[in-house]
């Protein structure tokens, strides 16, 4: 059976949702092939060819190779016509992992979802169109729209981008999501929603060793979509930072790409840092107990993170419609290392257990009391870190968690002729 699977682009969607997955179906007897790492905008015409990945250059050549298309949900409508033509010949799978529809102002998506309506049309009209051929298209029920000085062409006028994801959603086979509170909302625009929780993949991830030097270090990771987030904790941190003398916080600042092109990584491209302002306020910036990390490419991230020998980890989250839908993905991910976390008592990390597989902080001077109870207590730390460990392994691994979506997948498999075949 053969897989076309699609990304969004170099970031923890594509590690998570695509390229994880599909590593693991791979070894379930599936024929995978997926766009590279550093592939962030795919071209495949509707019509003849030009497309700008090799064997794909073209709608024909992608659904004559493919028994399912596999994709993350995509922001231009341009990428839904794709999507949706494809739907047409193959069963197409949508993944989401979070809830477009009500994202905050302070994310750092919510710009180019939001702000940009262009990228709700499907085309751009260059300025040597054939009038004639407009006018075809108009009668056929096309518009033709002027946005930022631009035209293009789509049928929907002014709709907002998440709209695209709703029509991918309705188009699709098989909807996957990340969480049971997406399920609620996705699946009542396609019934075959099911949930694919994220996993870990024990051969990139293991358990480390705190390093055993008096200091105890706390972890604060994540993209500038935390801007929100990290303002519940920023309080407690400085408090417990001016108390502890031995404590350290280790956190990544943010990089501002200033530029993009096809397949080249974080480090080859042109960045300057940003930090939340409210750090600078807290005076956290010059204090030196403070560890300012390199952001990396997703890649190279679980290294990345396991070298930090982090002692606790933390994960704040402001208590918004948009963060309902999150996945536990901290709570995996330093559970995989077996390290004790403090995190938001939230959806997203119902079932972390209070007091057995992390601590909980309903309300943001809770941050402040249950990293004291950590800093304080290294057999609690000792053993908060082990249950969660154990919770992880048995619950969210990846090879377990792929055969789910393996046999989502088969279901949707029913004996086809070739594109083009006589009847």
């Amino acid at each position: 059976m053969n897989i076309a699977a699609y990304h969004g682009s170099n970031n923890g969607v594509g590690y998570y949702r695509v390229w994880n997955p599909m590593k693991h179906l791979a070894r379930h007897g599936f024929n995978v092939r997926r766009l590279p790492d550093n592939f962030g905008s795919v071209v495949i015409p509707l019509t003849g060819k030009g497309g700008n990945f090799p064997g794909w250059e073209s709608h024909e050549a992608v659904t004559r190779w493919a028994n399912v298309i596999f994709s993350s949900f995509k922001q231009h409508r341009v990428e839904t016509a794709r999507m949706v033509a494809q739907s047409k010949l193959r069963p197409l799978v949508v993944d989401l992992d979070d809830d477009m529809m009500n994202i905050d102002p302070t994310n750092g998506a919510y710009g180019s979802w939001q702000a940009h309506p262009e990228a709700c049309m499907t085309a751009e009209v260059p300025d040597d169109a054939d009038p004639k051929e407009l006018a075809r298209l108009q009668r056929q029920g096309w518009a033709v729209v002027t946005v930022n000085g631009k035209r293009y062409i789509d049928r929907d006028d002014g709709s907002a981008c998440w709209n695209n994801v709703i029509d991918q959603v309705k188009a699709a086979a098989l909807v996957t999501v990340s969480t049971d509170y997406l399920a609620a909302i996705y699946g009542k625009f396609n019934p075959n929603t099911v949930v694919i929780p994220n996993a870990i993949d024990f051969e990139l991830w293991h358990k480390v060793e705190p390093v055993d030097d008096g200091l105890v270090r706390i972890g604060l990771f994540g993209s500038n979509s935390h801007y929100r987030d990290w303002a519940e904790a920023v309080e407690s941190i400085a408090r417990i930072l001016k108390e502890f003398p031995q404590v350290r916080l280790l956190f990544n600042g943010w990089l501002v790409m200033e530029d993009f092109e096809q397949y080249k990584t974080m480090h080859q491209r042109e960045r300057r840092w940003r930090f939340p302002d409210y750090f600078e306020k807290c005076g956290l910036l010059d204090n030196p107990q403070v560890e300012l990390h390199h952001p990396c490419e997703i890649q190279e991230y679980p290294e990345w993170l396991m070298e930090k020998r982090i002692d606790i980890g933390l994960a704040p989250l402001a208590d918004i419609k948009f963060n309902a839908s999150k996945s536990n993905l901290k709570y995996i991910e330093f559970g995989a290392m077996g390290v004790p976390g403090v995190y938001a008592d939230l959806e997203p990390f119902k079932m972390v257990q209070d007091g057995v597989t992390g601590l909980k902080a309903a309300k943001p001077e809770d941050y402040y009391t249950q990293l004291k109870r950590l800093i304080e207590d290294k057999a609690l730390r000792q053993r908060i870190g082990a249950a969660a460990h154990e919770d992880v392994r048995l619950n969210y691994d990846a090879d377990k968690v792929s055969l789910k979506l393996a046999n989502e997948i088969h279901k949707l498999i029913k004996p086809v002729a070739p594109v083009g075949a006589a009847a």
